[in-house]
């Protein structure tokens, strides 16, 4: 019963302060992601970035006039000893994974958005060199899907911010 009254007052707290969710079920709020055009990315884990950003931003396959580029650049992961034995065998690696992105307006080919991300991750190193390999294959991939989804969101939130601008200037005139 009391954690019923906590959900009401959190819904009524929310509704009162202006929040609005990022992604809208309904047409008339939703945010067009599909409007953006991911340029490729090189190497394999760059194949992977573009899919998953495409998966997150369009995840429909909506087709349709594309007003943003998104360019890419994925640094090469970052390996690191992290714990080191005795016998000065590293048995964890910590691995770093950095992208730079930039979104580009094609109307007025202007760069409106630029940033960086960074995933961290780590994982176990065993003696047999199989098993470290796919170890470090697996948190590539976690870490490759965490940078989109950090890039992703950015964008959605730039255009959802420009999407309450251009309503806000025409409800004013």
């Amino acid at each position: 019963m009391v954690f019923k009254k906590i959900i009401l007052g959190c819904f009524f707290v929310l509704s009162g302060c202006g929040f609005s969710p990022l992604y809208y079920s309904s047409q008339e709020g939703e945010v067009q992601t599909e409007q953006v055009l991911v340029a490729p990315i090189a190497d394999y884990n760059g194949y992977m970035l573009k899919q998953r950003i495409e998966n997150t931003l369009n995840p429909k396959s909506v087709s349709g006039p594309k007003n943003y580029i998104l360019e890419v650049q994925l640094d090469s992961p970052l390996l690191s000893d992290q714990s080191i034995q005795g016998d000065n065998f590293a048995s964890r690696k910590k691995i770093s994974l950095t992208a730079h992105y930039k979104l580009i307006d094609k109307k007025t080919s202007k760069v409106v958005l630029t940033s960086s991300t960074t995933a961290l991750g780590a994982f176990n190193v065993f003696y047999e060199p199989y098993t470290t390999y796919q170890a470090e294959k697996s948190q590539t991939e976690d870490l490759v899907q965490i940078v989109a989804n950090n890039i992703s969101l950015r964008i959605a939130a730039y255009l959802k911010q420009k999407e309450v601008e251009s309503e806000s200037k025409t409800s004013s005139n």
